[in-house]
């Protein structure tokens, strides 16, 4: 096995395969889609739909800053610790992430909120998650790690227990990755 990447190698190109991930395809994309909807809805749904396309990801901060043990606050260290895992996937024979508002049972509950309990201002909340998760579908195939997040709570639970039984941790990637940006100085 190839041994990670140095802290160099993140300092350059490394890790723009997640950064650019994130503004180009969620904002850029979710920007044009809500641009396109506004023909047919009205601006402050359009804006909904785009904040919620982009700020979504919120729960990789929030992974990132479990990892760390609420350490770690910085978004260019975050976009590292992304980048080394997806640098060093097949160093790990196991991989889990779950990433919370990626959830089937967090879109249920928004979808419960706009459709069920019919609050508005839901409905472009829902289809923007909607779209961020089909947009995060594709990069993750184009990177090879379509297998890597679970999309459910419930999922990523009987996985986890299954890795754990077979001996393997299944979230060693993700404390390496911090442990890997934790190291860092703390100016980066």
């Amino acid at each position: 096995m190839k041994p990670p990447r140095s802290a160099d190698h993140y300092r350059g190109r490394g890790a723009s395969v997640v950064g650019n991930h994130v503004v180009r395809d969620h904002m850029l994309l979710g920007g044009l889609v809500a641009f396109a909807l506004s023909r047919v809805w009205p601006p402050m749904d359009c804006i909904y739909f785009w904040l919620a396309t982009v700020f979504v990801d919120v729960d990789h901060y929030f992974n990132l800053l479990f990892w760390s043990n609420f350490r770690c606050f910085s978004i260019k260290k975050l976009i590292r610790f992304y980048g080394f895992i997806v640098e060093n996937k097949k160093k790990y024979p196991i991989f889990l992430a779950i990433e919370s508002f990626h959830t089937l049972e967090f879109l249920g509950l928004i979808f419960l909120a706009a459709y069920g309990w019919n609050i508005p201002i839901f409905r472009p909340i829902f289809w923007g998650i909607s779209f961020h998760i089909f947009v995060d579908f594709f990069h993750l195939l184009r990177v090879d790690a379509l297998q890597s997040r679970r999309n459910s709570f419930i999922e990523f639970f009987l996985l986890r227990a299954k890795a754990i039984r077979e001996g393997f941790d299944p979230t060693q990637a993700q404390k390496d990755a911090a442990s890997f940006v934790m190291a860092e100085p703390s100016h980066s």
